[in-house]
């Protein structure tokens, strides 16, 4: 996807398919840090994939989860507070699953 305004806005765009088999995982640490970076610097973040239920929204709970210590469970429940179809596919949600054990959350 070309990023449509680039003299407006500012892009990081992840190449994947909406696809259980697709390591979205890899993409984790790089879209943190450019979220993050973002806010930091004031500005604003918008998240989004072509239907914008799977692939964004795990970006978005990957970021939650890193930044809040949140389980997987607890960043897509207020992910779907506002929006709520939203729903990573199943490899996707196993990958989050195991990002929450590499971050160490919920163990005790």
């Amino acid at each position: 996807m070309e990023p449509k305004f680039p003299d407006k806005f500012k892009y990081k765009v992840f190449e994947l398919e909406d696809d259980d088999d697709e390591d979205i995982k890899k993409y984790f640490a790089e879209g943190i840090e450019f979220i993050t970076d973002s806010l930091a610097a004031g500005g604003c973040v918008f998240v989004h994939c072509a239907a914008g239920i799977s692939r964004s929204t795990s970006m978005l709970c990957a970021y939650l989860m890193k930044t809040y210590k949140w389980t997987f469970h607890k960043a897509l429940t207020i992910v779907q507070e506002k929006r709520s179809f939203v729903c990573p596919n199943q490899g996707f949600q196993e990958q989050l699953l195991e990002f929450q054990g590499e971050l160490e959350i919920g163990l005790g």
